[in-house]
């Protein structure tokens, strides 16, 4: 819950800022009201997306306890916008012109230093402030007068982690493992080196390309150096196939992990092996019951809404999408569902909200009939 404490004092500092600044990012809605735009700058797709979607509904949350501000004595609607920057360097720029391009006031993101890094620029160039949650990178705030954060640094984290390191397993080695070009992962290489060389010991460095899903060269090589840790500041798609592919082969060495691998998935992937795995974490360990209960209550009655869309495949698209207003959307049970005249089709939809991991559904041929598949 450390994640979403922060990013609901984020939204709560945003708030704030608005009331105190000018007129920017506000505007009417068709109904009347007058709406203030916070631009949501975050990976929802790529090897970060899950990093993003947790950030994201941290800001969900923290939207619905603060549905509105008060600014010159006038009552506005809080309204977040999202932009996907897709976890790369490529993309974010793209996005954060997206988001400067729809009026936001202000911007909360990004899961990534790189792609925080790389869309930065515009912020700054339109003069739109905006606050990093957990991109820990200290070069994502150099340079750039507009970029805030509330979150460790690189520098810190890497510090602790080599310094646990020699106090918890008296290690002399380092293998240390990053994606190619990747400044997170490799900032914080260097980082740990640093600290690691300066208390007397050896670290051993590779570098592996983008996409790769291979690690069982790298994991030999760390085992036959003799390293006496392993350090993988990587993402949470990387750092899950590395614990299952280091499992596989009987690694046995302590895997030290940065921020990005607390997370679900990866702790999943290590549970029941014998993988040793320890890491930091983007906040300090704090207590916050209130908003502990309050995030776990608003889930639990419909806080995190899962959509759900019927995808038609077309024999030809005519270049126009078009949104309709008819119908009415709402929650049905289990038992509505069996009990509607198309129940027993409906029924094949109930892995999409039920499996956190199922996000879509679609039917293929099978034969004389057909087959729900989910992925």
């Amino acid at each position: 819950m450390k994640k979403f404490v922060s990013l609901l004092l984020a939204m709560l500092m945003v708030l704030s800022l608005v009331a105190c600044g000018g007129d920017g990012g506000q505007s009417n809605t068709n109904s009347g009201d007058k709406v203030i735009k916070i631009g949501v700058f975050e990976p929802l797709s790529g090897d970060s997306a899950s990093g993003g979607k947790k950030e994201v509904l941290g800001m969900q949350y923290a939207n619905s306890e603060t549905p509105t501000v008060e600014l010159n004595g006038e009552t506005y609607k809080v309204e977040l916008v999202l932009s996907d920057n897709g976890s790369t360097t490529d993309k974010a720029p793209s996005a954060a012109s997206d988001l400067v391009s729809k009026g936001v006031s202000l911007v909360l993101g990004t899961y990534g230093s790189g792609a925080a890094m790389a869309g930065g620029p515009k912020f700054g160039q339109a003069g739109i402030a905006a606050i990093g949650v957990t991109c820990t990178n200290p070069n994502v705030t150099a340079g750039n007068d507009y970029y805030f954060r509330i979150c460790f640094l690189d520098n810190f984290q890497s510090a602790v982690l080599s310094n646990f390191a020699k106090d918890k397993f008296a290690a002399k080695t380092a293998y240390c493992l990053g994606e190619n070009g990747n400044e997170y992962d490799q900032g914080l290489i260097s980082y740990f080196t640093k600290v690691f060389k300066a208390a007397g010991g050896t670290v051993i460095t590779d570098s592996f390309p983008t996409n790769n899903s291979d690690f069982t060269t790298y994991l030999n090589k760390a085992k036959s150096s003799g390293a006496d840790v392993i350090f993988t500041p990587v993402s949470i798609a990387y750092a899950t196939q590395i614990i299952q592919q280091a499992s596989s082969l009987g690694i046995d060495i302590p895997f030290i992990g940065s921020d990005t691998l607390d997370d679900n998935k990866v702790l999943a992937a290590a549970q029941g092996t014998n993988i040793q795995l320890y890491v930091s974490t983007f906040y300090q360990e704090g207590g916050a019951p209130d908003f502990d209960s309050g995030i776990k209550e608003w889930m639990k009655h419909g806080g995190q809404t899962r959509a759900l869309v019927l995808c038609y495949e077309a024999s030809a698209y005519t270049g126009t999408l078009t949104s309709s207003a008819e119908g009415e959307n709402r929650w049905m049970t289990r038992a509505e569902i069996a009990a509607h005249p198309r129940g027993k089709s409906l029924l094949d939809f109930l892995p999409v909200y039920e499996n956190p991991d199922v996000t879509s559904m679609f039917y293929a041929p099978d034969g004389d009939g057909w087959t729900a598949v989910y992925r």
